[in-house]
């Protein structure tokens, strides 16, 4: 309905064309969307954080194969050696 009150009349601002109340719940909606857009945020800096970590814990406790500019190489672990 926002949309096709805005289509109708292009020249209005929104707070023009609604009540009080839905102004009123629009503005809380923003602020709440807001506040979630900054939760989110952190979280997914923690999540990054957690991925790191047991990342670089796996690659030190089971040894690899790692490849890179410097070419294919194994890098053995401190804690675990495997033999096959």
């Amino acid at each position: 309905q926002m949309l096709s009150l805005k289509n109708q009349f292009p020249n209005k601002e929104m707070s023009e064309l609604l009540d009080e109340k839905t102004s009123d719940f629009l503005n809380q909606m923003r602020e709440s969307l807001l506040v979630l857009k900054e939760k989110n945020l952190i979280y997914s800096r923690m999540a990054f954080a957690v991925s790191e970590f047991y990342s670089s814990l796996i690659q030190q406790i089971i040894p690899h194969d790692t490849c890179d500019y410097k070419g294919s190489r194994h890098v053995g672990s401190h804690f675990l050696r495997v033999q096959a």
